[in-house]
């Protein structure tokens, strides 16, 4: 789990609550949420890679620092997966395309 306070106005927005939402990661390193750290139940999907990825803890970093709220499709269906694989990639990290 890695904090994301620069998303907290996405937070605000989309579950109505007053707290910095964390990225988290599967098992696999695959798929990357945000979530509510007191409500895991209240998440938006940041990006699912085809892949597993070498390093979930630097992939979490760059979502949750790069993103703004208004990155978020006001359909709930989370970030576009280009916008993740070009922000990803923008930070000098190869990761598998999202897929």
């Amino acid at each position: 789990m890695y904090p994301a306070p620069a998303l907290l106005e996405v937070a605000r927005i989309w579950w109505d609550v007053d707290r910095v939402p964390a990225v988290t990661w599967d098992a696999e390193g695959r798929c990357f949420d945000l979530v509510d750290p007191l409500e895991p139940s209240s998440r938006l999907r940041l990006v699912a890679f085809a892949a597993p990825v070498d390093d979930p803890t630097a992939i979490a970093a760059v979502l949750a620092e790069a993103f703004a709220a208004c990155d978020f499709p006001p359909d709930g269906d989370g970030v576009p997966p280009a916008r993740a694989e070009l922000t990803v990639r923008a930070h000098g990290i190869r990761a598998p395309r999202p897929g």
